[in-house]
């Protein structure tokens, strides 16, 4: 895990775990796996998929700010991805993609719960004092979703 490779600062992309999970969920139904691949053009795909991984497998920022997966927002990330890479895809499009890629770093986040105590983190660029309250944050945090026992989000296709 690392921190996300931009002036960002998470706090602004914070929402409930709830709110989270139902919007990953309603997002991640929009389109079918195979439809959504088919609708985005490889290259662009990719990008944007490896971008969006990049705030959903990160642990915190810039600025030590320790965080989940289940704590973004997908509305957010997608509005940040409209404005910086201003891919030529509909919003939608790109919602469905965040969604998907969002309830992947969920799922593989609370597995990880299931037979891990606390997974380590890697630490770039932050001063000595910042890395040992990011680990503490970080570990806290983990600790603390692992407790509610959570459960991997399944999003049922409608027919």
């Amino acid at each position: 895990m690392a921190f996300i490779n931009e002036n960002i600062n998470i706090i602004d992309f914070i929402t409930d775990e709830e709110d989270c999970i139902e919007k990953v969920k309603q997002g991640a139904l929009m389109f079918a796996d195979g439809e959504l691949a088919k609708k985005i053009p490889h290259e662009i795909y990719c990008s944007l998929s490896h971008y969006a991984l990049g705030f959903f497998e990160a642990c915190y920022d810039r600025f030590g700010n320790v965080y989940l997966p289940d704590q973004i927002d997908p509305e957010k990330v997608t509005e940040h991805i409209e404005l910086e890479k201003k891919p030529e895809l509909d919003h939608d499009t790109i919602y469905a993609l965040v969604c998907r890629k969002q309830q992947k770093a969920i799922n593989d986040l609370y597995k990880r719960m299931k037979h891990e105590n606390c997974i380590g983190i890697r630490i770039h660029s932050l001063d000595e004092v910042n890395i040992k309250k990011v680990e503490e944050d970080y570990h806290k945090l983990y600790m603390s979703r692992k407790r509610q026992n959570p459960k991997r989000v399944r999003c049922a296709q409608v027919l």
